[in-house]
């Protein structure tokens, strides 16, 4: 129908159009386009054709969308009055924003003894069960927190000191939270984070 209307209108008084609509491949992908359409006359100003120009928008238009997100993470991280407010925010926004459905977030506890899960997605319970508190000295995710550097594992069932030896992650991504806590990626895939 937006097609329709749009050549309709072009052909009806000879302008330019712009316009951005969705369109579905023939492999069955939705993509956003961008549309130019001009009309293209002979000598004697009769229209004898139509042209369209268009341009796939589609990871732009995730990207606008992806940081109009973050802002509004933003917005909430900000509003959010604990820190396992601040946590479930993280939480979601990790699972929706850079979609990573299977992550958590471990607070690291008022005694400073060790790293307790505040927030984790239903993903992160299926795949692992009950989240594992970290005590120090004790698995990857207290290591990450004590060095305060970013660690990826393609393949966690390769590394000597992992909490849980018979987990179903396969690969996991370590961020240290400032000295506040850790945030645990996973994925049941091999080198699933770049």
């Amino acid at each position: 129908e937006q097609v329709g209307e749009t050549i309709s209108a072009t052909l009806a008084d000879a302008t330019s159009r712009y316009n951005v609509n969705e369109n579905v491949r023939a492999d069955g992908e939705r993509i956003t386009c961008e549309w130019h359409n001009r009309v293209v006359t002979d000598d004697s100003g009769s229209v004898v054709a139509l042209f369209s120009l268009f341009q796939d928008i589609t990871d732009r238009v995730r990207r606008e969308e992806a940081v109009e997100q973050l802002h509004e993470t933003a917005r909430s991280l900000m509003r959010a009055e604990t820190p396992e407010d601040v946590a479930t925010i993280v939480v979601e926004a990790v699972r929706d924003i850079l979609d990573i459905p299977v992550n958590s977030v471990h607070l690291r506890t008022s005694s400073a003894d060790r790293l307790e899960p505040v927030a984790c997605t239903d993903e992160a319970r299926e795949l692992v069960g009950p989240l594992p508190s970290f005590e120090p000295g004790r698995g990857l995710a207290w290591r990450v927190y004590e060095s305060g550097t970013i660690e990826t594992f393609d393949d966690v069932s390769t590394v000597e000191d992992r909490y849980n030896p018979e987990t179903n992650v396969q690969s996991e991504m370590i961020l240290p939270l400032r000295e506040h806590c850790v945030l645990l990626a996973g994925s049941p895939a091999a080198a699933a984070f770049d």
